[in-house]
């Protein structure tokens, strides 16, 4: 039989939410469970994943300090609990820098993947931010028009410059 491998998905906030890997995870799942163990100091693995596993949950997330004793008695706890080895229970841990010591014991039972290399490029970026570039850069624009310590061709190239954003920001916005 096929040793079953749990999954660390590395990267920021927003890098996680748009890759293809927690797209994929969470797409296929029948029903998630979510644990955070951020900012916790000690954990006990039966309490804290035991406690996830309910009725038709096939795939949990944690949100973990990323710190190794976290994945070990997670290992040690996932080897010894039959609803995770029967049930083939997944779990996602969501760390902002890969594991960096024992790295080859938390390999053999972890998939590491790095959430920047399969971002999802055709997620748009978000409407409200956008508009607020474009607000940045009509007052940026305003304030060097009005600056009497630039040259007229400096106040020229500075706000053909902006200028130029502005107009990119604003495509984005109007072409979402």
């Amino acid at each position: 039989m096929q040793k079953h491998k749990h999954t660390i998905i590395v990267g920021n906030e927003l890098e996680i939410d748009n890759c293809t890997y927690f797209t994929k995870i969470a797409g296929n799942a029948n029903s998630i469970s979510i644990i955070n163990i951020y900012n916790t100091q000690t954990i006990n693995p039966k309490l804290t994943y035991g406690s996830a596993i309910k009725g038709n949950t096939d795939v949990v997330l944690v949100y973990t300090n990323n710190i190794n004793i976290d994945y070990i008695s997670f290992i040690q706890y996932a080897l010894r609990d039959l609803n995770i080895i029967m049930r083939r229970i997944h779990f996602v841990f969501l760390a902002q820098t890969p594991p960096f010591k024992l790295k080859t014991y938390i390999t053999s039972h972890f998939n590491i993947l790095t959430a920047s290399r399969s971002l999802n490029q055709t997620i748009r970026p978000n409407k409200l931010r956008l508009k607020s570039k474009v607000l940045k850069l009509q007052n940026s624009i305003h304030q060097v028009q009005r600056n009497k310590e630039y040259s007229l061709t400096e106040k020229n190239l500075f706000t053909n410059y902006l200028k130029k954003q502005l107009v990119d920001q604003e495509h984005q916005v109007y072409n979402q």
